[in-house]
């Protein structure tokens, strides 16, 4: 037998951590320094919950939905400032920014539509009216198309050229996050505690997987190469770990609390997790199988909408307004 008092912290981790349906949590350093404070960007008049961010990586801009304070706002990352707010927004949720047309897209819950603006002179181009809950939104470039989930529930794909929808796939209940693949896309159901499988060329549920045991997943992080899903729980708080291509569960682990947004880095093979209980969680991939805990870095109340930016290696986290906290955005650098 290995004795784990001879093996370097990592190692231990990855040995607890293996096991099928093993929730044990080692235990790690706070910060290990794989994510590094480098900036913290004040949003000044934003009040109430902050929900998904986009990025214009070459104008080094980033667009935060204040959905609480019915905004977008436009943060200049250059100066950290914020130079424009569109306002009048019912509960923005979903953005995606297209870089070929500087365009960018505002999904809002109040009223179900779909906005099409000039990312430059924020103009209204167009307006897309899914009639209930527009949410998520994830832009594919290689067809132009911009995939949304909404109301109770589908996920349609929209041509951002012409703003003609393009496809239409319904699901089981509101869909929360999902990620597209080249043939499939992978959604949460979390109404019915279930991840679905949807194909993109019938437009058909092709697959349904109940989740065992667990329920509230919200975020959900895709790895294409080894074909694994990452499925962020709230009751109790998990990380689940499944096949794309059958939905069996290989792993489970506890997480902090209220996870929202969740990202796979293909380059560094990690998950980071923001988690509203106040803590950034970062997992590795040793093997499709295998999976260590590597840091839980602290943050404040409420931090649980991020953007991952794996071409600058940079970790962008939402923080709400609260009592006397300020809303603001945390820039980390990642640490290879």
């Amino acid at each position: 037998m290995i004795s784990l008092f001879r093996l370097p912290l990592w190692a231990c981790a990855a040995l607890l951590l293996t096991v099928s349906g093993c929730v044990a949590r080692p235990i790690v350093p706070k910060n290990t320094g794989l994510l590094r404070l480098t900036a913290t960007i004040p949003l000044p008049h934003v009040r109430g919950r902050i929900d998904h961010l986009a990025l214009d990586a070459r104008g080094r801009r980033l667009f935060v939905a204040a959905l609480g304070n019915h905004t977008v706002e436009v943060v200049d990352l250059k100066s950290r400032k914020v130079i424009h707010v569109i306002p009048h927004l019912r509960y923005p949720q979903g953005l995606a920014y297209v870089p070929d047309l500087n365009r960018l897209i505002v999904a809002t819950a109040g009223d179900g539509k779909l906005r099409f603006y000039n990312a430059g002179t924020f103009q209204l181009l167009h307006t897309v009216n899914l009639k209930d809950d527009a949410d998520d939104l994830r832009y594919q470039p290689g067809t132009h198309t911009v995939f949304v989930g909404y109301g109770n529930g589908a996920i349609d794909g929209v041509d951002v050229r012409n703003f003609k929808i393009t496809c239409h796939i319904p699901v089981a209940g509101h869909p929360e996050a999902f990620e597209v693949g080249r043939t499939h896309i992978y959604v949460n159901a979390q109404q019915y505690d279930q991840v679905q499988q949807l194909n993109r060329s019938t437009q058909r549920v092709t697959a349904t997987w109940k989740l065992h045991h667990a329920a509230g997943n919200f975020p959900l992080a895709y790895d294409a190469h080894h074909h694994r899903l990452f499925i962020g729980c709230r009751q109790p708080n998990l990380l689940l770990v499944l096949s794309s291509r059958t939905g069996r569960e290989i792993a489970r682990f506890k997480i902090g609390g209220t996870a929202d947004d969740m990202y796979f880095d293909p380059a560094n093979q990690r998950v980071y997790i923001a988690c509203g209980a106040g803590v950034l969680e970062v997992f590795h991939e040793n093997t499709p199988n295998s999976f260590a805990l590597l840091a839980a870095v602290p943050t404040t109340w409420g931090g649980r909408t991020s953007l991952l930016d794996d071409t600058s290696h940079t970790l962008y986290l939402a923080i709400p307004h609260h009592g006397s906290q300020r809303s603001t955005i945390r820039v980390y650098a990642i640490t290879h």
